[in-house]
């Protein structure tokens, strides 16, 4: 078995541990930022999620979580932008992660959105995390953001 299956396969099974326990997910909640979400996804599906960041990464540790699975070799999309008036300033946010062994790193400036397509296998797991990075000038916290997960 080559070893990106079988981390695919001890990262899902770790994810359907964390799925179970709903106890055990709120207590590991607070290291996860100030929101986390799950999201399963086969093909032809995608998924959507808002969510709103109070504050830079290293100012008020605020970030979203996001734990993908995928059911089905395909594309995975991911899309991330902002939907807030910044007023009188301006950011920059951030993508972080994996998915499966492949690496996620993306940035965007502002109002512009980040994209990214990523080949996964027939069963893939991941974690992704954004948040804002740097802010210049006063812009209006907190900032409404959302993610669109799609497989193709």
């Amino acid at each position: 078995m080559k070893t990106e299956q079988r981390f695919s396969i001890l990262l899902s099974f770790f994810v359907l541990i964390l799925l179970s326990s709903s106890v055990q997910a709120q207590q590991i909640g607070d290291g996860l930022g100030s929101t986390y979400d799950i999201i399963v996804l086969t093909p032809g599906h995608s998924r959507s999620i808002y969510y709103e960041l109070g504050d830079t990464i290293f100012n008020g540790r605020v970030f979203q979580t996001t734990f993908i699975v995928t059911a089905g070799a395909g594309t995975l999309t991911i899309s991330v932008a902002n939907h807030s008036t910044i007023d009188q300033g301006e950011l920059i946010f951030s993508t972080a992660g994996f998915v499966g062994t492949t690496p996620v790193l993306n940035y965007a400036y502002s109002s512009a959105p980040i994209f990214m397509a990523i080949p996964v296998p027939d069963i893939s797991v991941g974690i992704v995390m954004t948040g804002i990075v740097a802010a210049f000038g006063e812009p209006d916290f907190p900032v409404t953001m959302s993610m669109t997960f799609s497989l193709n």
